[in-house]
């Protein structure tokens, strides 16, 4: 008899069991998605590099930058002789403002004002080395955040 109770207490806690424990699993999957999504933290004045889809947050703010894309990449490939030297727009986003930033390596570093800092950027990966543009995938902005002075 004892058998046939346990067997039938079995039986119907496995469904409430099983549905909590997908439950739990969600939220804990949520929860890390979410806490992914955050983005690395960067000090002020600190050289640091993002790459497409990533996001930074500057310490001691609010201040969000995520590289959403590359709008066109213009640049001269490496080895050929073009009449202009060409330039990458690439897609930041800074808090909830989204800017198309052209990006020409001749006149680089180059400084954007957002707010009470100064966005210096640095360099762009990879150099262009065919007629066809890197994947968008391979592209990593060298950024620094700054206070302004």
């Amino acid at each position: 008899m004892r058998k046939w109770l346990f067997r039938a207490r079995k039986q119907t806690k496995s469904p409430r069991v099983t549905g909590f424990c997908m439950a739990l699993l969600l939220v804990a999957s949520l929860s890390l998605t979410l806490g992914c999504t955050q983005g690395a933290r960067v000090r002020p004045g600190e050289e640091f590099s993002i790459k497409v889809g990533e996001q930074v947050v500057v310490e001691g703010s609010n201040v969000r930058v995520s590289f959403q894309g590359i709008v066109e990449d213009s640049r001269c490939p490496q080895g050929m002789e073009c009449f202009w030297e060409g330039g990458v727009i690439a897609r930041l986003k800074i808090g909830n403002q989204e800017m198309d930033v052209e990006i020409v390596e001749s006149q680089l570093p180059q400084e954007m004002i957002f707010g009470a800092y100064r966005m210096v950027i640095l360099r762009i990966l990879p150099p262009r080395t065919s007629p066809e543009p890197p994947d968008a995938k391979e592209y990593q902005i060298f950024l620094k955040i700054e206070l302004k002075e």
